[in-house]
């Protein structure tokens, strides 16, 4: 991955690098959307680059290094396999995308434009960032994709977005999953992708989880519910949220000793329930 820093400009007294957080989201949305890195690293007025943005950019240099430095997808193992291969011929397999090749590839026959390649870890893997490339020589060519990850309670999506070009980072909280399959849902001619990979962020790359270690999630699609429920799209877990009239019931099932619902904060109880048979309710 290529680096550039911009040294054209001269750093007045005072100014202060930026922070890693600041750095991270410059990361993402550069590199992590197949463009160079660009950090604005100026010298002092006499030419010298000062020690607290040298400090800086060698701790962005650390972290992006014990980011990437195991790919979870080239472990002895891991097995790959796409809904098809272009001619059935292993010269465009699904297993190309987990070598190290820049010249394989997976594809499928010219005219198809939609597919899918899953990716088999061989067990379960902690992981919060999914990389994917088309092969570029050949040039860009998808326009809407869809990362699904598989954990102990089934698919879910893990991230979206429209082009990927030379390199496309995925990344979200930490999650453990046993399989990641890539949905290709639109593309401009049929698409090549030359490279999947699987990362577990260090430092302040790493997005907090939003359940403590040991927990797992029931998203509320999975709830048996009533009639008269309302399926919406939030900014909030997993993006996904519900909310009904009185009277409206549902119901999950898990295993375990405790169970947190996770709800929004209104000025007044919005529901009440039972858990083995006990009732609970809710006063925010």
């Amino acid at each position: 991955m290529r680096r550039f820093l911009n040294v054209r400009m001269v750093l007045e007294g005072g100014k202060q690098p930026k922070s890693m957080e600041e750095c991270t989201d410059i990361y993402f949305k550069s590199v992590g959307r197949g463009q160079p890195l660009l950090l604005n690293v100026p010298p002092d007025t006499t030419g010298v680059l000062p020690e607290d943005f040298v400090d800086r950019v060698s701790e962005l240099g650390e972290t992006i290094r014990d980011t990437f430095r195991t790919d979870l997808t080239k472990q002895e193992g891991v097995t790959a396999e796409a809904t098809a291969v272009r001619g059935n011929s292993p010269t465009y397999a699904a297993a190309n995308v987990l070598d190290d090749d820049s010249d394989s590839y997976w594809t499928m026959d010219d005219g198809q434009t939609t597919g899918s390649i899953t990716i088999d870890l061989g067990g379960t893997k902690l992981f919060d960032i999914v990389s994917i490339e088309e092969y570029i020589e050949l040039g860009q060519r998808i326009s809407d994709f869809t990362v699904d990850v598989h954990t102990s309670s089934g698919w879910k999506e893990f991230g979206s977005g429209h082009t990927i070009g030379a390199k496309r980072l995925v990344r979200g909280a930490p999650v453990r999953a046993d399989q990641i399959r890539v949905n290709i849902t639109g593309s401009q001619a049929v698409p090549l992708i030359e490279n999947i990979g699987a990362f577990k962020a260090e430092g302040a790359f790493e997005q907090e989880s939003i359940m403590p270690e040991g927990l797992s999630m029931i998203d509320d699609r999975e709830f048996d519910r009533s009639d008269g429920w309302n399926l919406e799209t939030i900014d909030g877990v997993n993006d996904t949220g519900m909310w009904a009239n009185p009277g409206a019931e549902a119901s999950f099932t898990f295993t375990g000793t405790k169970a947190w619902i996770v709800g929004t904060k209104i000025p007044q109880p919005w529901y009440d329930g039972r858990i083995c048979g006990r009732k609970f309710g809710c006063n925010p």
